[in-house]
């Protein structure tokens, strides 16, 4: 499979680790949410256990295990319920990803070419795509004119496989790969 992939599914297994340990301490949770505000500098801490109840109890400092108890629980519920949704979404890019492996595309840059992939050829025709696809790339990397800078005399010569005369083994090196890559794209 592909690294993204791999880190995905490392992700997913830590996710649901977490889930688990917060599953069990669910029933361990206070009823309620704890509502901060501040006065004078000073924080102040109420037990909201109605939903049309906009202020709630005031809890004192001397209760403050009830405080502790309620912000922990609050926070453990937020943070479950954000991670059951990244292991959701994850899951998904997980199977779309597995999709594509078993599916016809070697060659695959992200969700703007597969988007382009999938349009009918009437409506590829008057799209401009945000990223071309390979047989794009190679079709217009090709009909591209190259155009060199003058050769001094006496310089040393190099040609590339497709017989253009280019001035360095860097330059050479540079449009034989560009040539290998779209000729390797021609399999796709």
């Amino acid at each position: 499979m592909s690294r993204l992939s791999d880190e995905i599914s490392v992700r997913i297994e830590e996710i649901t680790r977490q889930e688990n340990i917060l599953q069990k301490k669910k029933s361990d949770r206070s009823e309620g949410r704890l509502r901060v505000s501040r006065d004078k500098g000073v924080a102040r801490y109420y037990k909201v256990t109605e939903k049309g109840d906009p202020t709630g109890t005031y809890l004192s400092v001397k209760n403050k295990r009830e405080i502790e108890k309620l912000a922990q629980s609050q926070y453990e519920k937020k943070v479950l319920e954000l991670i059951q949704k990244e292991k959701h979404l994850l899951l998904k890019i997980d199977d779309f990803y597995k999709q594509i492996n078993k599916g016809k595309m070697e060659f695959y840059s992200g969700f703007e070419e597969l988007v382009f992939l999938y349009l009918n050829e009437a409506r590829k025709q008057v799209i401009r795509p945000i990223v071309p696809d390979g047989q794009t790339y190679k079709k217009k990397w090709l009909d591209e004119a190259y155009e060199s800078k003058e050769f001094l005399p006496g310089a040393p010569e190099y040609y590339t496989g497709s017989g253009i005369r280019v001035r360095s083994k860097t330059e050479w090196m540079m449009i034989n790969t560009e040539i290998m890559l779209c000729e390797g794209l021609s399999n796709i």
